[in-house]
């Protein structure tokens, strides 16, 4: 029978062709999606895809928003279901036995999952980042909480999907323990989870020819010292009234970082492109040696930091620190976190945004 893969990001495509590699899986599909805002995550896809490993590759954009959450007027539910029935059929027509979902936390991956799982598809998640191993604050249930479910679950979700699916709904982030159904999970960090299905994933350098032409005229081979810096849209948690903080930390890490290296400035994909303008000044400013990497096709930094070596990577809160050692070899990272962490701080940014630092630089 058929595979089936469902993507939302170019990293989760990255684990799910080292997953198709890895397994040794045949006759795969893949579906392409994006979350809002980032339709250049389809010219990414394109230049990532392995010659040979896709049999059939479809794009459905709004795939990542269909699980109903923003259900607003009858068209919203209408264009749910036909969502649904766009899926089955596919799943019907391909024989598709597997659908592989990267972000257990994410509800529209938790929708298909439950609701094609009800229907003997069998369902298994994998690695999509940190989210794949930290479990978010969510509310506690009160009386009314559980009277809009049995609601919704009774003149929604039973009768058009068969499933119960509103506690999913109404509580978002709610512990996959609470009945998410899956017949396997590939991890690649070991130790966080044990259960009878999982399994641990094995990262290996696998690009496609395109990619590898790519990369080869992103790099200099001949840098006597080279260094990476990452940018983080911290913006979405500090807000724009503190984003000096963020700039004055960026100043602070090419101060440090100095004239004799050659500098690689690796945007984040959802960074606004006036905190990358900003960045680039502040490299001008400090007269760096420095040049945007994958600035064109942006491509996850993961390939980068398998295929070449760097002296020391500057990072805020990306997720490749998380992997130092598991996707590519053992390098030297420079958590900057901490340092914003004390501005933001003093400044007198809230406590609960400060609660998210804590947590993440208590983790790593």
């Amino acid at each position: 029978m058929a595979n089936l893969f469902i993507v939302f990001t170019p990293f989760q495509l990255f684990i799910a062709q080292q997953l198709v590699s890895q397994e040794k899986l045949t006759d795969c599909i893949l579906i392409e999606a994006y979350v809002e805002g980032n339709p250049h995550f389809l010219e990414i896809y394109d230049m990532m895809e392995i010659e040979g490993m896709w049999r059939r590759k479809i794009v459905i954009p709004e795939f990542a928003q269909w699980d109903g959450l923003r259900t607003t007027s009858i068209m919203d539910e209408v264009r749910t279901y036909k969502m649904y029935r766009r899926i089955w059929n596919l799943i019907q027509s391909e024989n598709i036995g597997t659908i592989y979902l990267g972000e257990m936390q994410n509800n529209a991956m938790r929708f298909t999952d439950i609701v094609f799982h009800h229907k003997g598809i069998k369902i298994v998640f994998f690695e999509e980042g940190t989210a794949h191993y930290i479990q978010r604050a969510y509310p506690k249930e009160d009386w009314w909480m559980k009277v809009k479910e049995f609601v919704r679950d009774l003149v929604e979700y039973l009768p058009l999907y068969h499933v119960r699916f509103a506690k999913w709904r109404y509580v978002l982030c709610r512990p996959m323990e609470d009945g998410l159904p899956m017949d396997a999970r590939f991890s690649v960090i070991p130790g966080y989870y044990d259960k009878p299905f999982d399994r641990r994933l094995h990262p290996t350098l696998l690009v496609s020819a395109k990619l590898d032409a790519y990369m080869s005229g992103e790099v200099n081979v001949g840098d006597n010292k080279r260094v990476m810096f990452m940018t983080d849209p911290l913006g979405e948690v500090i807000g724009k009234d503190f984003m000096y903080c963020y700039f004055d930390t960026v100043r602070e890490c090419f101060e440090e970082i100095g004239k004799d290296a050659k500098v690689y400035i690796k945007y984040h994909p959802r960074d606004p492109k006036e905190s990358r303008d900003k960045v680039l000044e502040l490299a001008r400013e400090c007269g760096l040696d420095f040049k945007v990497l994958s600035g064109k096709v942006n491509i996850p930094a993961e390939y980068f930091l398998q295929k070449y070596t760097f002296d020391s990577i500057y990072v805020f809160n990306a997720s490749t620190y998380f992997y130092n050692g598991r996707l590519f070899p053992q390098s030297n990272f420079v958590k900057l976190l901490p340092s914003l962490y004390e501005k933001v701080k003093s400044a007198g940014l809230r406590d609960s945004k400060l609660r998210w630092f804590e947590s993440f630089i208590n983790k790593n």
